[in-house]
């Protein structure tokens, strides 16, 4: 029986701050650094924190005494490991020069959904108090939660999954053909439910009008452990923080960064569905794609779903019939076994979702409430539709308006070096004036769609979040839950034991890490600190405690 799929989900926020004069330029390095700072003030209880969990493994679980000292909160404060748990359960640091949200292991994916809103709300508010500091300097800050900045620049929304030790040796050395043949189709099919939306193309990719996921234009290669340059499509990263000999971290990177709960929901939970059937050998077809990487970019700019993908044993499937060959193994898995209810839920919805997709052309439009690319390009091609224009016409235009942003060196882009390039390109000049209007307007729409401000007024709102004020954004997690997820961590993992240690012991918690923490003093041993080791995920109780009753 596969162990519990626990699942966080790791944010890099993309941020602007940005001159209000023209030509100031920007400063993301230090913007970052000034919002993950703020948490001192306006976030939960939290501890400097550094990776250093393989120190700990080969402890067992619980309190021991330590005479040397952990980590201070000063040490190592360029390292990309800097940062903050917090009694959450979270982790924020700065990753190069984006805010980076960890949440919290969550065992439900509507747990996650709230877990990773709980992350919004806590970088808003440490925006809202750095900013007033950067408007002395006429400097204006915004958070987007996205994944690509539309100059060439993209940063990750990963996930991580709780395996067992033995499906991830499976994965990475005895059956390693599972990768191709399983995850890798599930991953880039998944884009159908999970995809955040996206404008154009990127990298020198095939130009697109319009595209369901803002990630595959990124990747370029199958396996490998880095995750900014190169970038794999499975991630070998081996950081088990727990016990090696029971669990494993899959660290999954080809996902977007998503605003609409239900796409959280659907793709953290049918990838708890999918690895629990890969654990237990309910997954039988071979499924590998002649080319994954291909194939991803095919996929992310199929708005008809009707795309073939060859297959690496012959013929092809479309993304949609990979999706409901891995939808129909869980719904036999769930005849047969006891399934959680909202399994079940996640079940039925994965379902229901894939039979929209397949009822026709326009069918996606009943998920445009729910999927943030169908909100996304819902909005989109009615702004289109207003200026009779369509996904072809851009499309067509692209590669000059790149090729024309690109020599205008960041120089404001004119109508006359447009229509300079129409000819070279086969294109009508005279349309170079409304082509300019069309470019920006789709690329100013799809980038506040991911501004993270929340108002109260609705000018001091984001795109999405004005759009769920209105009710036009269907709900899964209410208020309450996610404002609970910023304090408080989930019950039922081990969040929960670092939580109420920050929550008790406070400043005298120097350090900590997912698997372990340090309290440097507490009388009456106060000549000495206190390590904890947590290496089991799934064990939410605190270890007999000696400090209790100190």
């Amino acid at each position: 029986m596969s162990v519990p799929k626990a699942v966080g989900i790791e944010t890099e926020y993309g941020i602007v701050a940005a001159s209000l004069a023209p030509g100031g330029g920007n400063e993301p390095v230090a913007a970052a650094h000034a919002v993950v700072e703020q948490i001192r003030h306006c976030g939960p209880v939290g501890a400097p924190q550094r990776t250093m969990g393989a120190a700990l493994a080969p402890w067992p679980a619980g309190w021991r005494t330590a005479t040397e000292t952990a980590p201070g909160p000063e040490s190592d404060r360029a390292s990309n490991d800097d940062g903050w748990m917090l009694a959450n359960g979270a982790r924020l640091y700065v990753d190069h020069a984006h805010p980076e949200y960890c949440t919290p292991e969550c065992l439900s994916p509507r747990e996650a959904v709230a877990a990773d809103k709980a992350g919004e709300v806590i970088l808003e508010r440490c925006r809202q108090a750095a900013e007033p500091a950067w408007r002395a300097r006429g400097r204006r800050l915004l958070l987007y939660k996205n994944n690509s900045d539309h100059k060439g620049n993209s940063y990750g929304c990963h996930e991580n999954y709780l395996l067992s030790a033995e499906l991830y040796d499976d994965l990475l050395e005895r059956r390693r053909a599972l990768v191709a043949e399983q995850v890798l189709p599930f991953l880039i099919t998944r884009t159908l439910l999970s995809g955040a939306g996206k404008v154009g193309s990127e990298n020198a990719t095939t130009p697109a009008g319009f595209q369901l996921a803002q990630r595959p234009d990124f990747f370029e290669t199958i396996t490998g452990l880095q995750t900014t340059y190169r970038r794999p499509l499975f991630n070998l990263r081996d950081e088990a923080h727990a016990d090696r000999a029971r669990y494993r971290r899959l660290h999954v990177i080809v996902g977007d960064a998503n605003l609409a709960e239900f796409s959280t929901w659907l793709k953290v939970g049918t990838a708890q569905w999918f690895f629990r059937l890969l654990e237990d050998d309910w997954l039988t077809q071979r499924l590998e794609l002649a080319d994954p990487l291909r194939a991803w970019q095919t996929v992310s700019r199929d708005l008809s779903f009707t795309a073939r993908l060859p297959l690496a044993q012959g013929g092809a499937a479309t993304a949609l019939e990979i999706q409901q060959r891995f939808c129909s193994a869980a719904r036999q898995y769930c005849a047969s076994q006891t399934v959680e209810a909202e399994a079940k839920a996640v079940l039925d919805c994965w379902e229901a979702t894939l039979t929209t997709l397949a009822a026709g052309a326009t069918g996606w439009r009943r998920l445009a409430s729910r999927l943030d690319w169908a909100i996304k390009r819902n909005l989109l091609e009615k702004y289109l539709a207003a200026r009779q224009s369509s996904w072809q016409e851009v499309s067509a235009w692209q590669p000059l308006m790149e090729t024309a942003l690109a020599r205008a060196g960041g120089a404001p882009l004119t109508t006359e070096a447009i229509s300079q390039l129409a000819e070279e390109y086969g294109l009508p000049s005279a349309a170079s004036e409304r082509q300019r209007q069309l470019f920006f307007g789709l690329r100013r729409l799809d980038w506040e769609y991911h501004d993270l401000r929340r108002g109260p007024a609705e000018d001091e709102m984001g795109l999405f979040y004005r759009m769920q004020q209105r009710g036009a954004v269907e709900r899964l997690v209410g208020d309450e839950d996610v404002a609970r997820r910023v304090t408080a961590p989930p019950a039922d993992t081990r969040a929960r034991a670092r939580g109420l240690v920050l929550q008790r012991f406070g400043e005298t918690v120097t350090w900590a890490d997912w698997s372990g923490m340090y309290i440097a003093s507490a009388p009456p041993a106060a000549s000495h600190g206190w390590w904890l080791h947590l290496p089991d995920p799934l064990d939410s109780a605190l270890p007999k405690n000696p400090l209790e009753n100190t």
